[in-house]
């Protein structure tokens, strides 16, 4: 699984700016979910090169690291948890990290998405607006 959707690709400002566009709907309840990434472009050029220079480049696609594809394109999206970030405007919040799902089936997710070896807080959330 690959990090999808918009927030990966955002900085902070526009992310808060979606969410406050979602809230601000007429509809009586407002949804919004995603995932993103926590570290930001340096942070995960610093992971990409501790993989070259470990010889850990077998999460790869064929070009290189997942890594080093995702460095040029990305933004650090919220840069906080998803309840951090959307709890100040009264949404529900409901989060995990993508390394929590490994677990839940007994394999293990890329160390690039792992926190607990190092790697890159990948968030996934659903929330309502209350």
């Amino acid at each position: 699984m690959a990090p999808g959707g918009l927030l990966v690709y955002l900085d902070r400002t526009t992310s808060d700016t979606i969410a406050a566009d979602i809230a601000a709907s007429p509809a009586p309840t407002a949804w919004l979910a995603g995932d993103y990434l926590t570290a930001t472009p340096e942070q995960r050029a610093q992971l990409a090169a501790h993989h070259r220079e470990n010889g850990e480049e077998t999460q790869d696609s064929g070009e290189g690291s997942i890594v080093d594809g995702l460095v040029p394109h990305t933004a650090p999206g919220p840069g906080v948890a998803p309840s951090r970030w959307l709890s100040s405007a009264q949404w529900d919040v409901s989060e995990s990290e993508f390394a929590e799902h490994g677990g839940l089936i007994d394999r293990h997710v890329p160390a690039h998405w792992d926190p607990a070896r190092g790697g890159d807080s990948m968030w996934m959330f659903h929330a309502r607006r209350i």
